[in-house]
């Protein structure tokens, strides 16, 4: 009879899963752990809003137009059509201490780390958040899922499943997230990313959050647009802000 996972072990192979990086054999023993362990499905989300902040701690750079259109449908049409490769979690683990580069492996495992770093800091008394419902404005109502405010960091974590991978006029397209005012035009603040292996997509949307009535989402080229064109998939209203 097989030994049922501990904790600390769902953990680590948690930190993998987030970053795309579990291998399909283990992820049947970790769901299985997940389906009674109401603690370690909090680490889960925990660990989505984790490596979803971790773009933050880069350098920023504005890419021109022309450069950002490129990058969005690689990104998309990379997620779309490229399988995922399973990677053996044992074997990722002690290959890292030996490697002799950066590996992908090794990158892997040192963003599972970061994760788990960012984790454990948004665990602690000074990090509150407030949280808001994500609604769907197309049909089918499909998206659902949650925006996590952290006001002491003016930083928002936005989670969605349920898409599809967006298209325009029959063409590659991209999720554009909108800061909507409470008087005047929307402002763009973020693309969603597909998370892998997960069905999900996230963005991080920085600033203060007070003064705004709500974030959408619109389907627009690659790239994005200064203003909404493509139709609204869903609204995360700010009714506490």
């Amino acid at each position: 009879m097989a030994t049922a996972m501990r904790c600390e072990e769902a953990e680590q192979l948690i930190a993998l899963a987030v970053l795309g990086a579990l291998e399909r054999d283990g992820a049947g023993g970790l769901e299985s752990h997940l389906a009674t362990c109401a603690g370690c499905r909090e680490t889960v989300r925990a660990f989505r809003r984790a490596a979803a902040v971790l773009p933050q701690s880069l350098e920023e750079a504005t890419p021109s137009r022309q450069l950002r259109r490129r990058l969005m449908g690689a990104v998309y049409a990379g997620s779309a059509t490229a399988p995922a490769r399973p990677r053996r979690v044992a074997g990722l683990w002690r290959r890292v201490p030996q490697a002799r580069g950066f590996t992908l492996a090794a990158a892997l495992a040192a963003a599972a780390s970061v994760a788990l770093a960012v984790w454990g800091a948004t665990r602690g008394p000074a990090a509150q958040t407030e949280t808001f419902a994500v609604v769907p404005a197309a049909a089918p109502a499909s998206a659902h899922g949650e925006l996590t405010y952290f006001p002491g960091q003016g930083r928002s974590v936005l989670t969605v499943s349920g898409l599809g991978a967006p298209s325009r006029d029959g063409s590659a397209a991209v999720y554009e997230v909108w800061l909507v005012p409470r008087s005047g035009a929307p402002a763009p603040a973020a693309f969603m990313s597909p998370v892998p292996g997960s069905g999900s997509w996230t963005a991080v949307v920085s600033g203060d959050l007070r003064g705004y009535q709500a974030i959408a989402a619109t389907v627009e080229p690659p790239g994005g647009e200064p203003q909404p064109t493509g139709a609204q998939e869903f609204v995360v209203p700010l009714s506490q802000t």
